[in-house]
């Protein structure tokens, strides 16, 4: 369990050193604002294609466990 926990730890801090910069988030969110599609999800920085590449390929309760403490 101890083990268990501190990969989880380990992977969160490392994503949270990873995050987008506020520039790259404000360029995505100006592209969604502005290119006239009916587009309704963007995909923000390298972060939030890792994370969400990790969601289509994960059920449920394994993507959810990564932000839950046991």
């Amino acid at each position: 369990m101890y083990l268990e926990n501190n990969a989880k730890t380990f992977l969160l801090v490392e994503a949270a050193a990873n995050v987008s910069e506020p520039e790259i988030v404000a360029g995505v969110i100006w592209t969604a604002v502005t290119d006239g599609s009916d587009t309704l999800r963007y995909r923000a920085g390298d972060d939030a294609v890792h994370l969400l590449d990790k969601r289509k390929v994960e059920n449920d309760e394994t993507f959810f466990s990564m932000f839950k403490s046991t």
